[in-house]
């Protein structure tokens, strides 16, 4: 059996703005909801290379990874996968504050708690470096999802 990718993902937006006066209360609001969608593929709107991982860095440390030499957890073994062009990436600080780095394409200055969603996808950022600076003196802890093209097409692994 083949493998294969489906991303389905779903941003909403359903503020409420309320200011009750003497007779009635005026009530405002809005729905606004914004899917995207990837099936399996290496074209436009498709990818084939998913990556999650949390990161623990040091105070002022820095973390440089490399998409196209990604180790990942397989059934108990772990395996290789190269992304050559990223699609998705979501950056969550869970503890802390960093900078996400996307090669040249993208910068995310987060803080405590604080989430950063970008996509393109069409035809992606061509990009194989992604990196994470600590901007605090204490520990910060980032949780990183990478959506894209495999480089090679291949996993590798063991297990």
């Amino acid at each position: 059996m083949a493998r294969s990718l489906e991303f389905s993902g779903l941003l909403r937006f359903r503020p409420t703005w309320t200011e009750p006066l003497d007779l009635v209360d005026v009530v405002d609001s809005s729905d606004l909801s914004y899917r995207q969608a990837l099936s399996n593929g290496t074209g436009s709107g498709q990818a084939n290379a998913y990556y999650r991982d949390v990161i623990t860095l040091a105070g002022s440390a820095t973390e440089s990874i490399d998409l196209e030499d990604l180790t990942i957890q397989l059934f108990g073994g772990s395996g290789s996968l190269g992304i050559s062009v990223v699609k998705v990436l979501l950056a969550k600080t869970l503890t802390g504050g960093a900078t996400i780095t996307l090669g040249n394409s993208l910068k995310a200055f987060l803080q405590d708690e604080q989430l950063f969603y970008a996509t393109n996808m069409t035809t992606g950022w061509p990009e194989t470096s992604l990196t994470v600076v600590n901007n605090f003196s204490t520990a910060c802890e980032v949780e990183l999802h990478v959506l894209g093209v495999n480089s090679n097409d291949v996993i590798s692994g063991s297990g």
